[in-house]
């Protein structure tokens, strides 16, 4: 079994009312199986990724009034 991954972000804020962000991850692990006969000789594994990607923006209009949009996205990959 093996577990690798990554997060990166990034922050920018265009004025004081005006931000946004946006996150890229990446997992990769691997699950072995036992086989038909219960041991390692008859068994397998399998790669699994799971990558992903998350946007925010956010705007304040009045002290009253926040528009804010979001997108995420992942996935989960087998091969």
């Amino acid at each position: 079994v093996f577990d690798n991954g990554y997060v990166a972000r990034l922050d920018h804020r265009f004025s004081e009312r005006h931000q946004i962000f946006g996150r890229y991850s990446f997992r990769r692990f691997g699950v072995g199986r036992l086989g038909g006969f219960k041991n390692e000789v008859t068994g397998d594994s399998e790669t699994r990724d799971a990558p992903g990607f998350a946007f925010d923006d956010t705007l304040t209009v009045s002290s009253t009034l926040i528009l804010n949009f979001r997108y995420g996205f992942s996935r989960f990959l087998v091969s």
